[in-house]
């Protein structure tokens, strides 16, 4: 779950890269932490929100497959659930139907 506090210049999911610095970008400039923050999320937006190209986090949104040549149990495991899942709908929804196709099938 994500919190934080309105911007009143982000108005739609089209708005763009958040000009907005977020937790996970913040722990991604420590020492410590740099290259070891990431974001998974099933929504495209999550690119924009995490503002991907400033952050540099690992991240993972929509229907992005894992990149990379890591290898391993965890990485092949990810790369499995990535190959055997469905594309997302129109919109970024997952298995979501819209009301004209729900009223269509019942």
């Amino acid at each position: 779950m994500l919190t934080g506090h309105p911007d009143p210049r982000i108005n739609s999911n089209e708005y763009g890269p958040n000009p907005n610095v977020t937790v996970y970008e913040w722990l991604n400039q420590a020492p410590d932490l740099h290259g070891r923050v990431a974001a998974f999320a099933s929504w495209h937006a999550f690119k924009d929100i995490f503002n991907e190209p400033r952050s540099h986090l690992v991240l993972q949104a929509g229907s992005m497959r894992p990149e990379g040549n890591r290898s391993g149990p965890r990485e092949g495991a990810a790369r499995a659930v990535y190959e055997q899942t469905s594309e997302l709908e129109p919109g970024g929804h997952l298995g979501c139907l819209s009301a004209e196709s729900r009223s269509s099938t019942t």
